[in-house]
């Protein structure tokens, strides 16, 4: 059977419409993409389904106009349901500037449910539905045109069978009392600041042990210029420059441009083509004169790297601190026992690690659930005389 796609903005605007008129209490929301030339994914298809109707979207054909989709989207009584739904989440807000809220991701509840961890979206609708994904159309370029009526099928199923895990995830959680535990968790996915990345945070992408603050002050900077021309180009990072490429230029004294372009010339980069090399020359010998010795921001830079040297990478903790994060993880590990929860969502390396620095009232340890199942018990064993 044909499967009908909508590839008018006069029939989606009619379909939304109808959503609206129906005012349902949720929405399973699923996108496919394409993302392996580009910086931004690429949306392809939408698939969204109600408890009455179902339908796929082509954002490719005829200039479609996905806007009448913000109403829905923006409308507070109606529960918006993902599977992993973080680069959904990402295309929306490229899209709109905007995140759909509320958010139910059934990835988080099936972790809250004790179904496992990370599970995938087949292994869900096997657990409790008892249906077989068939995966071969799993590996589709969702951007070719036209696509086979097994393609598309695939991709509504998606929608289709969430609809139906949605009200059988929230009986189990209810069960449990941990409804309102993944309610709150999945707020966190409503943060538009999760997709907004800063330019001048790129570098925590990079990775590597940096000791040194003036290696970090030039990464920083390159971080930065790679992150703004990928965006520009709409280019994946690493067809520009990899991190490999970023450190090593980090740290080197490379000075003459000759000497800088030889160091490209063993990879295949994006960056020659667009002859930006000169322009990344710039940048590195603007960046390295911004902390030599006569500099008048030398000083400034130093402090800034060093915070963001405390702040982003570990630093090595006191003996007594060190004793105090075993004796917490023991208690940790013992907490996910008993919960049932893996010990990373109840409590990270950091938030441990920050906690016997500091017992700070906005840690995640100290709030709502993770306090009932871990941060109680933890204030009373560091308290503890």
């Amino acid at each position: 059977m044909a499967v009908p796609v909508i590839t008018e903005s006069s029939v989606f605007l009619d379909f939304c419409d109808a959503i609206n008129k129906e005012n349902p209490d949720f929405i399973a929301v699923d996108t496919e993409f394409a993302r392996q030339s580009t910086y931004y994914p690429q949306l392809c298809l939408v698939q969204i389904a109600t408890p009455n109707q179902a339908a796929i979207i082509d954002p490719l054909a005829n200039n479609m106009d996905l806007s009448p989709l913000k109403e829905i989207f923006r409308n507070q009584s109606i529960i918006k349901i993902f599977h992993s739904g973080r680069q959904d989440l990402e295309i929306f807000w490229n899209t709109f500037k905007e995140v759909p809220y509320p958010i139910f991701d059934t990835q988080i509840a099936a972790t809250f449910a004790g179904l496992g961890v990370g599970l995938s979206y087949d292994g869900l609708v096997q657990n409790l539905l008892g249906i077989t994904i068939d995966k071969s159309s799993q590996h589709t370029n969702w951007a070719q045109r036209p696509l086979r009526d097994s393609q598309l099928t695939y991709a509504l199923d998606d929608v289709l069978h969430l609809r139906t895990l949605y009200p059988i995830l929230c009986q189990k959680l209810s069960d449990l009392n941990r409804l309102e535990w993944v309610i709150e968790e999945c707020r966190t996915l409503e943060d538009k600041n999760v997709y907004n990345a800063r330019l001048e945070h790129a570098w925590h992408r990079v990775g590597g042990s940096i000791k040194d603050w003036k290696v970090l002050s030039v990464l920083k900077d390159l971080a930065f210029w790679r992150e703004e021309k990928a965006q520009a180009h709409n280019l994946p990072r690493a067809w520009l420059v990899e991190d490999k490429m970023l450190t090593t230029l980090s740290a080197s004294l490379v000075t003459d441009i000759s000497e800088f372009e030889d160091l490209f010339k063993k990879h295949r980069h994006e960056i020659k083509k667009l002859k930006l090399l000169p322009d990344l020359f710039e940048c590195l010998q603007v960046s390295r004169s911004l902390i030599s010795e006569d500099s008048p921001d030398r000083e400034f830079r130093k402090t800034q790297m060093q915070e963001e040297m405390k702040q982003f990478l570990r630093t090595p903790l006191s003996l007594k601190f060190r004793d105090q994060v075993e004796d917490l993880r023991d208690l940790l590990a013992q907490s996910s026992l008993e919960s049932g929860l893996p010990p990373h969502l109840i409590a990270s390396r950091h938030d441990i690690e920050s906690f016997v620095k500091d017992q700070r009232a906005d840690n995640p340890i100290l709030r709502s659930w993770r306090y009932d199942i871990f941060g109680k018990a933890a204030l009373e064993l560091l308290n503890t005389p």
